[in-house]
């Protein structure tokens, strides 16, 4: 467990992906349920920073009903933390602020910090999503100097607030953030890191030398695909290629991260793209070009992605725990958010949307 959730400060998202999947599976398999809370607080977090928020969800939820059901309060607390993160993101403010005040509350029982960094990191992201770069920016300075300030995942946390101090006309007030910053990115060797690194740079950059180090940040995402990261690298990319006028290549941009905004059910992001699209010209719906899995509850979005696999309901509801009738009534209440009357259907429509 060690292992698998310290590769996040290498930034080998890879690794903790199959370390974290590995050590859900072992529980499962081993009916250790004392210990299956913890496995997925690693496997959510490996998700999340990974970008595949859906699965992040789903893992977080599905993590916090089992450590209740086994009494867990300091796991709890911890995927309480990960789900304030993920509700932020979503833009889903009552659950955002629900699950962040029960972070904090059991941290503060606990004496348990890392409940209460996710709280503070997802009240960054709240920030960041709704534009209030002052609030990004006080925020992190008073979590530098409170509980959390030893937590090594500030680092990731580094890019928000140098962005935050170029948008609020204070780019030296970042200097120390982005330096820190570049010497983890370096360290590591990773392009997902190194993207973002080039990212936040071109923000810092005078319009001369903004667009090489945007490409070059595409070129980088390329390498390592984060869906998240490179659908905001893109979003700021097309901002800033609408402010010099070119809005066809804007519009490319643009779409595409709206695009996989509406995948990771990030509403406040693509909302944010589909402004930028109509400010070069481009008529947008409301309610964007789909409906996007955020529809779905997390229960639900687990129980799809099984049985998409092929996967019965006795054997879904032996994976999650629950009972096979359960599991029926999270079909059937999913199906029609989809739109579709049919296990085949429902494989078609999400291998379409994964295209």
């Amino acid at each position: 467990m060690i292992l698998s959730f310290q590769a996040s400060l290498r930034a080998d998202r890879d690794g903790m992906l199959a370390g974290a999947d590995e050590l859900v599976r072992e529980c499962r398999t081993e009916g250790r349920l004392g210990r299956m809370p913890q496995a997925m607080a690693v496997l959510a977090i490996a998700r999340l920073l990974a970008g595949r928020h859906p699965d992040a969800r789903a893992t977080a939820a599905e993590g916090l009903a089992l450590a209740a059901d086994v009494d867990q309060s300091m796991w709890g607390g911890y995927l309480a933390g990960v789900h304030a993160w993920l509700s932020a993101v979503a833009g889903d403010e009552e659950r955002y602020r629900a699950m962040a005040a029960e972070a904090l509350r059991r941290s503060d029982a606990l004496a348990w910090m890392p409940g209460r960094w996710w709280s503070d990191y997802a009240g960054v992201l709240w920030d960041v999503c709704a534009g209030r770069y002052e609030a990004v920016l006080d925020r992190v300075d008073r979590a530098a100097a409170g509980p959390t300030r030893h937590a090594f995942l500030w680092t990731y946390v580094w890019p928000d607030y140098v962005e935050a101090a170029a948008r609020s006309g204070e780019p030296r007030r970042g200097a120390e953030a982005l330096r820190r910053y570049e010497a983890w990115a370096g360290a590591t060797g990773r392009p997902g890191p190194e993207a973002v690194l080039y990212r936040v740079r071109a923000l810092l950059a005078p319009d001369d030398r903004a667009r090489r180090l945007y490409e070059k940040a595409l070129e980088l995402h390329r390498r390592h695909e984060q869906p998240f990261d490179h659908a905001r690298t893109r979003l700021v990319y097309g901002e800033w290629l609408r402010r010099q006028q070119r809005r066809n290549e804007a519009r490319s941009h643009l779409e595409a991260a709206k695009d996989t905004f509406e995948w990771l059910g990030a509403s406040p992001w693509s909302a944010r793209a589909v402004g930028e699209l109509r400010a070069v010209g481009v008529s947008v719906p409301d309610g964007g070009s789909g409906r996007p899995p955020a529809d779905l509850t997390a229960q639900e979005l687990r129980v799809v992605e099984l049985a998409v696999t092929g996967a019965t309901n006795r054997e879904i509801a032996a994976q999650l725990f629950l009972s096979p009738r359960t599991v029926a009534h999270h079909l059937y209440k999913a199906f029609p958010k989809l739109g579709v009357t049919s296990r085949a259907e429902l494989a078609g429509l999400l291998d379409g949307r994964r295209a």
